[in-house]
């Protein structure tokens, strides 16, 4: 189970591990705003498992993101960025809006998400040489934990998290980021 992990601004940050959830507020950096109705028992103790943990004092990422396949398409919602259609991560394939046999290179700026259909016709052309215009302008997102917002893509949300992240939908170009553990969350 993984809990969601807010930063002192409500902001989700990233999932974290339910025992490094514990750990964090054990260690007083955290407070638990909503628990799963699983109980962990010890010796001593017994509590539920959390769900959605905050932060005490506010995470300011250090951290570039990745571009990789995955934060592409999760940046692009899975969504062919051609013909708008949704698809599945492995019915996918990247696309290089300025073609690399024409100078074009494997940045954030330049690979959307398309389908195979999309990709083989607009070929080794630009989108405004093929009449196929981009549904939006590819970014550098600042944050994208691609794991979050795939779960939120295929409807895999717990309840407990539904309340801080329903500001994520189809036109956001979300926040997000993948990472692991903050300085902050390491300390301790």
């Amino acid at each position: 189970m993984k809990a969601l992990l807010l930063n002192v601004t409500y902001e989700p940050i990233r999932l974290i591990s339910w025992k490094r959830a514990v750990t964090l507020t054990f260690l007083k950096k955290a407070d638990v705003l909503s628990e799963y109705d699983i109980p962990l028992r010890s010796r001593y103790l017994e509590l539920k498992m959390p769900a959605v943990i905050i932060l005490k004092k506010y995470h300011k990422s250090r951290e570039s993101v990745r571009m990789s396949r995955e934060n592409i398409y999760a940046r692009d919602q899975y969504t062919c960025q051609y013909c708008g259609n949704r698809f599945k991560p492995d019915e996918l394939t990247l696309d290089h809006v300025m073609p690399q046999s024409r100078g074009g290179i494997s940045s954030w700026k330049n690979l959307v998400a398309s389908c195979a259909t999309c990709n083989s016709e607009k070929s080794n052309n630009t989108p405004k040489e093929a009449g196929m215009p981009l549904l939006r302008t590819p970014f550098k997102p600042k944050w994208m934990p691609a794991v979050l917002v795939k779960a939120i893509e295929n409807k895999e949300v717990p309840k407990q998290w539904v309340d801080w992240i329903k500001w994520i939908n189809q036109t956001d170009q979300a926040d997000l980021t993948t990472g692991t553990d903050t300085d902050e969350e390491k300390d301790g």
